[in-house]
């Protein structure tokens, strides 16, 4: 085994770890962890296992596209069950092997190598079903209890399936890559990012697939924001919003799952994603959100403002972010009235709680 092979599998050791912790922690397990539990200690599957399990096209297309030893990793990563689960799930096979890509091969993704690789991947299928088990966000309505929706590996299938083939490289991929997320390929080696912090972004995302749209393994509304942004808008600006202000840990991801729950109509937070510039994006709209206490008052503003240029070119010129914020956090005072005030108390939120 090469001495990078080594490292990849030493990341991947690392990522198998730390779920296991995890996994021994909790009260009840997925179908996700259950199915990794019982594949452990199964011998990687043979070419004709394969081709048993998967069919002889798909097997053809990831041992060309991704090669076996990848193949294998992902299989010891996931487990056997739920990587037989990816593979038949996803209906195109030439996407997954575009989603892995080869580390031996230049490219936009994690590392500067084509595809996520397979430490990546198996570590965003892992986080997916860690934070099947968090609780939704108390601020959002039924919150405080983990998503009813418990398919891991379907919830990220149906986000492939929802990309075309040039979406997932242009949008997912580069996505995690230099130009947007910037991952090692093991997520242990230093980018401008450190190993910790590569891991909480992934954390983030993974939060926002689990628990927008959360009663269902549904793609409705991340996928219209991947699909509705362009390229230079995912790497340009769904990546910053994202690894913003990286000491609030996981706050950070709530809110945006409760910006996006919140929206009725996903397609009104992509306006105003693309109205607000790249350089405003992390200097005005991203300070603002991360001032309001309940998101959940953000969806109620994208939802009833009359023109969503208003509330674009309020964003794009405010002075002071932070007060914006604050207005926004104090027109619901919790049912009491301001001193002084005429109009009937406030009851923001959606719906109201």
């Amino acid at each position: 085994m090469s001495k990078f092979k080594r490292h990849l599998k030493v990341g991947l050791l690392l990522v198998v770890a730390a779920a296991f912790a995890l996994n021994c922690a909790r009260s009840s397990k997925t179908k996700f962890a259950q199915n990794m539990e019982n594949d452990a200690g199964k011998a990687a599957p043979t070419y004709e296992e394969w081709v048993a399990l998967v069919g002889q096209d798909k097997t053809d297309k990831l041992y060309a596209g991704i090669g076996q030893d990848s193949l294998n990793l992902l299989a010891y990563g996931i487990g056997q069950s739920n990587m037989v689960q990816l593979i038949n799930g996803i209906t195109e096979g030439a996407k997954l092997v575009t989603l892995v890509g080869n580390d031996g091969i230049a490219g936009t993704g994690p590392g500067s190598a084509s595809g996520l690789g397979a430490v990546v991947t198996v570590y965003l299928l892992k986080s997916v079903d860690t934070q099947m088990q968090a609780n939704i966000s108390s601020n959002l309505v039924g919150g405080g209890v983990a998503p009813t929706d418990q398919d891991t590996v379907t919830n990220l299938v149906n986000v492939i399936n929802g990309l075309t083939a040039t979406e997932i490289q242009q949008k997912l991929i580069d996505l995690f890559g230099p130009s947007g997320f910037d991952l090692s390929r093991s997520m242990s080696a230093a980018t401008t990012l450190s190993a910790a912090e590569q891991q909480l972004v992934v954390d983030r995302m993974a939060r926002t697939v689990a628990h927008v749209d959360n009663t269902v393994a549904t793609c409705t509304k991340i996928c219209t924001l991947m699909t509705s942004l362009t390229a230079a808008e995912v790497t340009g600006k769904l990546a910053p919003m994202i690894k913003y202000n990286l000491g609030s840990g996981m706050t950070l991801a709530n809110k945006l799952v409760e910006t996006i729950e919140s929206t009725t109509n996903i397609a009104n937070l992509v306006t105003v994603v693309q109205g607000v510039t790249i350089a405003n994006v992390t200097g005005k709209m991203m300070p603002i959100l991360d001032g309001v206490n309940d998101c959940t008052k953000m969806g109620y503003t994208i939802n009833n403002v009359t023109a969503l240029t208003t509330l674009i070119n309020l964003i794009n010129n405010v002075q002071v972010p932070a007060r914006m914020g604050q207005l926004i956090n104090l027109s619901e005072d919790g049912g009491a009235a301001w001193s002084g005030q005429v109009s009937p108390v406030e009851t923001w939120g959606v719906p109201t709680k």
